[in-house]
């Protein structure tokens, strides 16, 4: 359970601090999420779902292809392949917020034991924040792999005022307007174990086209000629389709 653990750290750093200057937030396999920042970036302003946000450009090898470009060989390749966005956090400036707070966790599916031990894990760590006096409540909901239902989920957490929103996304997608309205409301919406593509969410991620190039090259360096069958996770979850589109370009360069 330890992305688990780095999903509450990063929960921890949203209700307990603020930043003055802009950052990125990324993770790899294997690694904690990691916040920098960066200088040199010019900022322009975009809209995504009704909510103006920052998009930055780069001035002299700042801003975010300055940050990767510096990082060292070994976090560097990390990165390759990476299937999300890298930009400069809009909450970069976010100001703390009063406890108790009132953590709100939106499912896209409870219908295996790994997301079941996800969920536990979940209200064992709320239980110890409730024990210290930070958390009020922990609210729950399961869309069941229903996008149109986990919109309308994510937008009652909204109405009564969470905190902050985590979430397993069910599409990559599909959420984008109700995660840019819990901005909006000044909630932050936290996702794991598959990136939504909004720019108002805080994805703690990792690099799943990369582990599944590498698994993939390995198998194929290894069984030369044959058939191999490749067994996947739910339909249409983005950490499902990343790993396929890493697969298949590795398995693209041993034919047969």
């Amino acid at each position: 359970m330890r992305r688990v653990t780095y999903l509450f750290a990063a929960m921890a750093l949203i209700a307990t601090a603020c930043s003055s200057t802009p950052g990125t937030t990324s993770t790899a396999p294997g690694a904690t999420t990691t916040a920098v920042t960066s200088a040199a970036t010019a900022a322009t302003s975009t809209t995504t779902g009704g909510v103006e946000t920052p998009t930055t450009t780069t001035e002299g090898g700042g801003g975010v292809e300055g940050i990767l470009a510096a990082l060292p060989p070994e976090l560097a390749v990390l990165y390759t392949g990476y299937q999300g966005e890298l930009s400069e956090s809009v909450y970069a400036d976010f100001g703390p917020v009063e406890g108790p707070w009132k953590i709100c966790h939106s499912e896209s599916f409870q219908g295996n034991p790994w997301r079941i031990a996800v969920t536990n894990e979940l209200e064992r760590l709320v239980n110890g924040l409730k024990a210290a006096g930070k958390v009020s409540s922990f609210e729950l909901s399961d869309s069941n792999m229903d996008v149109t239902l986990q919109i309308t989920q994510v937008q009652t957490f909204i109405d009564e005022g969470c905190t902050v929103i985590t979430m397993f996304p069910g599409s990559a997608t599909g959420l984008n307007g109700v995660i840019a309205k819990a901005y909006e409301a000044g909630i932050p919406v936290v996702t794991f174990e598959g990136a939504a593509t909004s720019p108002f969410a805080l994805n703690v991620d990792s690099n799943w086209y990369r582990w599944a190039f590498d698994m993939a090259t390995g198998i194929g360096e290894r069984v030369g000629e044959g058939n191999i069958i490749a067994v996947e996770g739910i339909a249409g979850h983005p950490l499902v389709a990343q790993q396929a589109a890493g697969r298949i370009d590795a398995l693209a360069n041993y034919p047969g």
